[in-house]
């Protein structure tokens, strides 16, 4: 049970490792890919101070008190901590253009504080995440939201949803579409349901009869420019969350 609450990224620590369980107060053991990771790239030292978290918001400072080989144990030194949950939430969904594009809009997602990541596919969307080839992107993109979380010391892990049609996403109630000639990001503080959730459309947009079906509670302009598949969805994360708290 967790009693404190704050944030991570003010722990006065090295680096962040996602670990199953952070609750014993005996010494934790970061092993295999994590292990190697801090031990062989970013060269972590005996002496040193980490956050082990559990990606569900509960963190808690350690001391490295010994290296051996890729393993690395942890000796809890502070108390298990609670990162605040942010309100509203935010989830954003997108087309994906390529890959490594989607690799990249991900990450930044998760820096930005995104609760939810939703990819889509739309008429005019090039990528078609369908059957085997959705399910590894799906890996793929969970490995990266894993490793943006604890580069930007973020307790809590953000969900990266299976790929649906856009028509899927009907029926919740703050759907805001992304959209030149929208209202200002201001005007949209109070999504029904406590939850934004904005709608980027693929190069070239969205089909007329895909926005008429989301039934959108909201429309928001990011800006008086066209912008491109992988900038919007970061620039609809970026305007509303300073409006978060």
């Amino acid at each position: 049970m967790t009693s404190e609450k704050g944030y991570a990224s003010g722990a006065d620590a090295t680096a962040m490792v996602f670990l199953d369980s952070i609750s014993d107060a005996a010494p934790l053991a970061v092993t295999d890919d994590d292990g190697h990771h801090l031990a062989r790239v970013r060269r972590i030292e005996q002496g040193e101070h980490l956050v082990a978290a559990d990606g569900t918001g509960a963190w808690r400072r350690c001391l490295v008190t010994e290296l051996v080989d890729n393993k690395i144990i942890l000796e809890p030194v502070g108390p298990i901590t609670d990162e605040p949950v942010v309100e509203p939430h935010l989830a954003i969904a997108f087309a994906p253009a390529k890959s490594d594009t989607a690799s990249t809009v991900v990450r930044q997602l998760v820096e930005l504080g995104v609760d939810r990541i939703i990819p889509i596919m739309t008429k005019r969307g090039i990528v078609r995440w369908e059957s085997d080839k959705g399910d590894k992107a799906l890996v793929r993109l969970r490995k990266v939201v894993r490793e943006a979380a604890m580069q930007s010391f973020r307790a809590r892990l953000p969900s990266v949803e299976s790929v649906i049609d856009i028509s899927d996403l009907g029926g919740h109630p703050g759907i805001v579409i992304a959209e030149l000639g929208g209202d200002s990001p201001s005007d949209l503080l109070h999504p029904p349901g406590g939850e934004w959730l904005v709608v980027v459309g693929p190069e070239g947009g969205l089909e007329a009869d895909e926005v008429d079906e989301l039934r959108a509670w909201g429309r928001m302009a990011l800006g008086p420019h066209i912008l491109r598949s992988k900038t919007a969805p970061i620039a609809a994360a970026a305007a509303l969350s300073v409006f978060r708290r």
